[in-house]
């Protein structure tokens, strides 16, 4: 089985990112107040931060497409 085209998708810095971002939210005490129900929300909305600015190539800012 050949699994090279999740290279395209897989950032380890960003996955990373989340992982650490995800075991702090969960284990610091004074952000117990954020319940595990918002976790995901929080690490998908970072995940989406995180790999915009990955793929961003200095120089490069017009829009696919236009």
């Amino acid at each position: 089985m050949d699994l090279r085209f999740l290279t395209e998708y897989y950032m380890p810095v960003v996955v990373v990112a989340c992982l650490i971002v995800g075991y702090c939210v969960k284990h610091i005490t004074w952000l117990e107040k954020v319940s595990n129900q918002y976790i995901p929300a929080v690490l998908a909305i970072l995940w989406a931060v995180l790999a915009c600015v990955a793929n961003c190539q200095p120089g490069n800012y017009r829009l696919r497409g236009v």
